[in-house]
């Protein structure tokens, strides 16, 4: 980094969990499970909201994303997030680290949707997922590697 600045200065003050609820399903219980990706003391700080779009055969499906704001809980859930990960899972996200960011600054995990409304947060084998971003700030620009590097110690602690 050319820039003088260090992964200390990172931080992350937004962090949305999204996944769709399909006809199919029950919209409450798919924000239960997007509740459930949420440390539990920080759930009454995440703004829920719906939106309703069409699918293929003009089935409804709501969208619905939770979405928590402040740098201190932020950080309190990335901690909380990887430390209910195991270690397989850890190790994953390790290794595909480069693939997980874009040219904003933003990580994005996918969660099973099924094993979160049970209370268990897995990486997503499946196309039934709750999608997580984490939006990583930096002034005066976000640069990729100190990012990463700051995540990758984040989700070591």
């Amino acid at each position: 980094m050319n820039s003088g600045s260090t992964s200390s200065d990172i931080f992350t003050d937004y962090i949305e969990v999204r996944a769709h609820s399909r006809a199919t399903e029950v919209p409450e219980r798919v924000e239960e499970a997007i509740l459930n990706v949420f440390q539990e003391d920080l759930r009454e700080h995440v703004k829920v909201s719906r939106d309703v779009a069409e699918g293929h055969s003009d089935n409804p499906i709501v969208v619905i994303k939770g979405v928590l704001k402040n740098k201190r809980r932020c950080l309190e859930q990335l901690v909380s997030l990887a430390s209910r990960l195991d270690k397989d899972d850890l190790s994953y996200i390790r290794h595909t680290m480069t693939r997980r960011f874009d040219d904003d600054c933003r990580f994005y995990l996918r969660i099973d949707k099924q094993e979160a409304y049970l209370g268990n947060i897995h990486l997503a084998q499946a196309t039934d997922m709750i999608s997580v971003e984490i939006r990583l700030r930096q002034y005066p620009r976000c640069e990729s590697d100190s990012a990463m590097e700051w995540l990758f110690d984040h989700l070591n602690k």
